[in-house]
């Protein structure tokens, strides 16, 4: 790990057992969730320190609520398929707020409304897949079509009323949407979505200010560059250019 100011590496302790993926910042920058590789969410101090198990099972795709105070994550432990659990930073008071009904059922890729009022969580059926928004409170759950193939996890636009993601269309079959394909736009009120450009991307991401989406677009000739890009999809621009080899 390195310091976010200063690119100081600083280090943790870990007896191999929390060695770790996807990490997520707490909002107030203190602290960073991660699934450790051999299960669980782990929290760590941003600053350096040792990491601290939070779930007593398996649990990947960390995602902090707004406030802070809890953490949403993908949840591999019920009966069938996967589902969305929630669990407060202090390691209690977990519960269930989406749970798999059948065998092919999954529920994964967890993210928060900016008002935390909501998550938006992709959700697989043998194969068909869906974004799914679930009210916090209640669980109660309406979905938008996602088109079909395999979207990463949604991105939220800070106002709260679209969400942003991308169809994983490569050969890959990577768990989190990792390849590339279309990226949508979804007006969360009433479902309806559009293509956001035609290059194919992976991992969009809404600006502070909500006027631009960051992306990763895939190159005809092989490998990616970095886009900017209006949410309806005008003003595309390519922010980097690396050399040929």
């Amino acid at each position: 790990m390195a310091d976010r100011t200063f690119g100081r590496p600083m280090g943790f302790t870990c007896d191999g057992s929390c060695a770790g993926t996807e990490p997520d910042w707490s909002p107030d920058g203190k602290r960073i969730a991660f699934s450790g590789l051999k299960g669980g969410i782990y929290l760590v101090p941003a600053a350096g320190g040792t990491p601290r198990r939070i779930t007593a099972a398996a649990g990947r795709e960390p995602s902090w609520s707004p406030d802070g105070r809890t953490i949403a994550y993908t949840d591999p432990e019920g009966a069938w398929g996967s589902g969305i659990s929630m669990i407060r930073a202090d390691g209690k008071r977990r519960r269930v707020l989406l749970s798999a009904s059948t065998e092919w059922e999954e529920y994964f890729s967890p993210a928060w409304s900016p008002d935390g009022a909501q998550l938006a969580t992709v959700f697989s059926d043998f194969g068909q897949y869906d974004i799914v928004f679930a009210t916090i409170r209640g669980g109660a759950t309406r979905s938008s079509s996602s088109s079909g193939s395999r979207p990463g996890r949604p991105s939220w636009s800070p106002d709260g009323r679209f969400i942003v993601y991308s169809n994983d269309e490569s050969s890959s079959g990577s768990y989190d949407g990792g390849g590339y394909g279309t990226m949508f736009v979804t007006d969360v009120r009433s479902g309806r979505t559009r293509s956001l450009t035609r290059v194919q991307g992976n991992g969009p991401a809404w600006s502070p200010g909500g006027k631009r989406i960051a992306f990763a677009g895939q190159k005809r000739e092989g490998g990616s560059e970095i886009y900017l890009a209006s949410p309806d999809g005008s003003h595309l621009v390519q922010l980097t250019k690396t050399p040929p080899r």
